[in-house]
């Protein structure tokens, strides 16, 4: 019984101190990530209405993860999370890397198709939001197929449609 009682110590101690270490781990990551994946992480909060946030790059194998605000855990982009989600992600970091590659100099202009095709409505409405805003600084040209799309875009974005 002592035996065990020193092994359950010991594995204790051992699970606080792996919790220490992944809690500092995250902070430092935070604090250094890449000027792209800061500002991706940031719109994709913004987009998805803060269920997600914290895009992260893994050092090993470059593979994304995103971080779930309800459980707090890291899920990696790509399966189970829907077309939708993975879209605001791209579009996220479409984002990231204008706004990194331009920041000291001219701003590029944004060629958009199709982006938001797969969105809900309350995820559409918060991309026509920041859609509009970096419309005041940067030229965005968004091209979609979909009659419906572009009337919800004029509106939401005051975006001029040109109609082909």
């Amino acid at each position: 019984e002592a035996e065990f009682e020193h092994l359950r110590t010991d594995r204790d101690r051992l699970m606080l101190l792996a919790g220490i270490i992944r809690n500092a781990d995250a902070r430092f990551r935070d604090r250094h990530q890449p000027d792209v994946i800061r500002r991706a992480s940031t719109i994709v909060g913004r987009l998805t209405s803060k269920r997600y946030s914290n895009i992260e790059v893994d050092e090993e194998d470059g593979s994304l993860s995103i971080l779930e605000a309800d459980s707090g855990r890291r899920v990696p982009v790509g399966e189970p999370l829907s077309r939708g989600t993975l879209d605001q992600i791209y579009l996220s970091l479409r984002i990231g890397l204008a706004d990194h590659l331009d920041a000291s100099g001219d701003r590029l202009p944004m060629f958009l198709d199709e982006v938001l095709v797969n969105w809900d409505a309350t995820r559409r409405r918060a991309a026509c939001a920041l859609l509009s805003e970096l419309s005041e600084s940067r030229q965005i040209v968004f091209f979609t197929c979909h009659e419906w799309l572009a009337d919800e875009v004029e509106h939401l974005a005051d975006a001029h449609i040109v109609r082909l």
